[in-house]
Parts: structure tokens; sequence; C-alpha cells
């Protein structure tokens, strides 16, 4: 299980997960659901579709990453795992400190579907305790999946490089205002002409495409891509992701969000150094005066010992 605490809730991009899967934080991996009966709903309290749209200059690589959405965790973890899906996009940007890039993005989000009524099955239910949580942690994980986003998401990404700092310049931003409707259609392809025209100076430029949710076009690509084409998807994809919603993020929770008898970290760490101790110092437990000796397991007293100590109050352990 993770080294460092991670974030009790946290959202990471959607791999198929299921809600009321658990969840391995190392790993990334969903793992087996914990929880029986489970049922599912849209957020009653969602205002409806939500979208949310811009065009932004980047001049780093991490302010890339937190534009598309992947931004730095905890323990310096991006917000996904393993390749595929917008790792693989952001490799394939070819970010460089040479080149000027802007993103244009658009999220559109219809309400979250949440689990509700969490309950635990029996199998679970007898893992949580101390001596247990390691057994639990390896099925369940140290999270689980809270909800699915539903929605869309659409980023492009153009790269333009010139020699003249000034030609790039007045390239990137008349790109800029094209995405925003504020020049004529066709204005950065015909400057991108002329530069081209120019003896004294080389220019090029390269746009790539990442959508997930609605109609056509799902996936990456790059290259071949037209201005013209992706602006116009840009513009429109609100209607086309909300008229074909796909899970496209994953909400993941640690399970002392809930209301489980989840044995504390201290707990853990009380019963792990009891196992630590050489067997000729047992752990016993006294209770007004009366002490039990340990011929029996270290596991069973220390186990013992603990549940005790959370239902009924503190007890001391008396070393032998």
């Amino acid at each position: 299980m993770p080294a460092t605490r991670v974030p009790q809730v946290r959202t990471i991009e959607f791999r198929r997960e299921q809600v009321g899967m658990g969840f391995n934080s190392d790993s990334g991996l969903a793992l087996s659901s914990p929880f029986v009966n489970l049922q599912t709903q849209p957020n009653p309290n969602a205002p409806g579709i939500e979208t949310i749209a811009g065009i932004s200059m980047v001049s780093s690589h991490e302010t890339l990453m937190q534009v598309i959405g992947m931004s730095l965790e905890a323990g310096g973890r991006y917000g996904f795992f393993g390749a595929g899906g917008k790792g693989d996009y952001v490799e394939k940007t070819s970010y460089n400190s040479i080149s000027a890039f802007l993103v244009a993005r658009c999220v559109v989000k219809t309400p979250i579907l949440r689990g509700i009524d969490w309950q635990i099955s029996p199998q679970a239910q007898a893992l949580l305790t101390p001596a247990g949580m390691d057994r639990f942690k390896r099925a369940y994980g140290d999270s689980f999946v809270r909800g699915v986003q539903r929605g869309g998401e659409y980023y492009a990404v153009a790269r333009v490089t010139c020699t003249s700092r000034s030609t790039l310049n007045d390239l990137t931003a008349t790109l800029q205002a094209e995405f925003n409707a504020l020049v004529a259609a066709g204005s950065f392809k015909a400057k991108y002409n002329r530069a081209l025209e120019s003896a004294s100076m080389q220019v090029e430029y390269n746009i790539s495409t990442f959508q997930r949710g609605g109609s056509g076009g799902s996936g990456n690509s790059s290259g071949s891509v037209s201005i013209e084409d992706v602006i116009q998807r840009f513009r429109n994809f609100p209607q086309i992701a909300a008229a074909n919603p796909f899970p496209y993020e994953t909400e993941v929770a640690t399970y002392d969000t809930i209301a489980l008898d989840v044995p504390t970290p201290e707990e853990e760490e009380d019963f792990l150094r009891c196992l630590r101790k050489p067997r000729k110092k047992r752990c016993a437990i006294s209770k007004s005066g009366t002490t039990w000796n340990s011929q029996g397991s270290d596991l069973i007293f220390m186990s013992i010992h603990l549940m005790q100590k959370r239902s009924r109050g503190p007890y001391s352990p008396t070393r032998i």
C-alpha cells in the first residue's frame, strides 16, 4: 500500500472501473468489491450538464499536464496509471521549450454516478481487524471506487515552431483568436502560408487532438488534422458529448470516508510492533489486576487486546 498518505477523495482517468470496486493506490488497479447489494444513482443535487472550455498558452510541460487534467498528486505521481489514454496523448505532443504551444480544452460533465447505501460483505467485514487488515488491503485495496463521471472531454494541442520570434508570436496569437472566433476563419492558415514563402525563416505547425465521449473522432489523432476541423469540433463538442455521454473519470475514496469500523493506523502499528518482538516477550492483557499469560499465539492476544481497547476503552498491555 502507498508509503505516503493519499487524499481521501481524488479523481483519476477512467479505466473501466465500476462503482464499488476496491482500488489499490500503488498500482492504480481496481480490485474485487467488498460491498454487497450496492445501488447507484446520479447525484440528485447536480445542476445538470456542466461545460468547461477555454484556450490556453502553455509554457512548461507541467502546465500542459495540468490543463489536460493530469496534475501532480501527493507523492509526485500524476493522476493516471500505466500506458494508454491521456498519458500516451501527452507524450505524443512532443513538448519542447523552443516551440509555442496552445491548448484548446472542452470538458462536458453530466451528473456523476455514485454508489448509495454502502454495505460491507460478511467476508470483508471479518477482515476489518488489526490482524486481518493486511489481507483486507490485498483483496480490496486501500480505497474504493465511489463514483464514475460521465460526459466527455476534448483536447487539441497546437505546436507552432518558427525561427522568427515575432512571427511565432503573431501566429500563435492569431490561432488563439481564431479559436475564440475573434478573427475571420482561415486567418491563421493565411499567415502561416505567407511565412512559409519567406526565405528568411523556417516555420511549421502540428495539431493533435484527444477525445473521449461523444460520437466520432474518439481517441487521439495528430499530423493531418486540419485547423478548420479542429476549431469546428471544439465549438460543437458540448452538444456532441451531451448527446452521447461516456465515462471519462473515476472518483476514488479511502475507506474512512464511509462508516466502516476500520482499525486506525495506530492500532495497526501496535499490532505489528507486538509481532516484531521476540517470541519470549509475548503480549498479555491486564484488566483490574488480572494478567492473561500468552501461552497461545501472539496474534490472538494482540487482536483481543486491540478489539477490547477500541470497544471498551483503554487497556494496559503487560510485557512478560
